[in-house]
């Protein structure tokens, strides 16, 4: 029996999606479009983007780094940390939410309590994914996004599918394989060489 795997974001998924959170509330605009980017310009999972922190993406003078760090302590099975870079828009969207909310030790809070568990992080993506009218997605279409992404291109920028794996935070290649979904440009690809 095939395992059903969550679908990929595609670009115009995504602008289906942020055209949702633009309809929110100003408050909390800023807080799902980062929730969004941590899944699919990061690949984190629910859990990891409930227990980020931003001490986990900041500098020591507070100004947003250009490298997250995932701790083991929100990890999958507690396994060792892990280093992601930050992508810019991602980084762009840290510098509002950080300037709305200074205080704060949690990057995600809810919208009744002040931190979301990772269920509701789970929960909280089903909803939005519907709301956007977009079939098949779940909390983990991000993730897959994100490898898939980086697995096409890191080729291109002298890095490799290793790379893809430590960023994943996964501990066989295995398992990162089974992220990426095959591409419809094979033939292109043959042709090319």
């Amino acid at each position: 029996m095939a395992v059903k795997r969550a679908k990929i974001i595609e670009a115009a998924d995504l602008k289906k999606i942020f055209a949702v959170i633009d309809k929110k509330d100003l408050s909390v605009r800023s807080r799902d479009k980062v929730s969004v980017l941590f899944s699919v310009k990061a690949g984190l999972r629910a859990a990891e983007i409930a227990g980020l922190r931003w001490v986990d993406v900041t500098k020591a003078n507070g100004e947003i780094a250009d490298i997250m760090h995932v701790g083991s302590h929100i990890v999958k099975g507690k396994k060792r940390d892990r280093q992601v870079p930050i992508h810019p828009d991602l980084k762009a969207e840290l510098v509002k939410l950080r300037a709305q909310r200074p205080q704060d030790e949690f990057i995600r809070f809810g919208d009744y309590k002040p931190l979301v568990t990772p269920n509701g992080m789970t929960v909280w993506f089903h909803r939005l994914y519907k709301e956007a009218g977009l079939d098949g997605c779940s909390s983990h279409s991000g993730r897959r996004t994100f490898i898939t992404a980086t697995a096409r291109r890191a080729n291109l920028y002298d890095a490799s599918l290793r790379d893809v794996q430590l960023m994943a935070g996964h501990a066989f290649l295995t398992t990162t394989e089974r992220y990426i979904d095959p591409s419809d440009n094979v033939k292109a690809l043959v042709s090319s060489t």
